[in-house]
């Protein structure tokens, strides 16, 4: 259920910022591929789910959901929030992204 509802604002970051070059991942597991497409095609949702991210899950020490993983052009981590509501969340992830793209060029 916190994933659901961080979905809209997930969507909304996709949408505000794929034509700058961010990439927008939803690690999904334990829920069966067709469970994950028919979401994405009810809500039309057009961010990229990954089904079966277990081992993705274990790779970042994803403990809590949801969790936001912003990762660098290069692979680094640039900054991790974990749970929380999304409201007050994606306001502070848009100014890390807005600074982070400036920075780049």
């Amino acid at each position: 259920v916190p994933c659901k509802k961080a979905s809209p604002f997930v969507q909304e970051l996709h949408e505000d910022y794929k034509d700058k070059g961010l990439v927008v991942l939803a690690p999904a597991f334990r829920s069966p591929d067709e469970e994950i497409t028919k979401y994405f095609d009810d809500h039309k949702y057009t961010y990229t789910p990954l089904p079966n991210a277990e081992r993705l899950v274990q790779e970042y020490r994803i403990r809590a959901f949801p969790t936001f993983v912003l990762i660098g052009p290069r692979g680094q981590e640039l900054e991790r929030f974990v749970g929380g509501k999304p409201e007050n969340t994606f306001p502070t992830i848009r100014k890390m992204l807005d600074r982070f793209m400036e920075e780049q060029g």
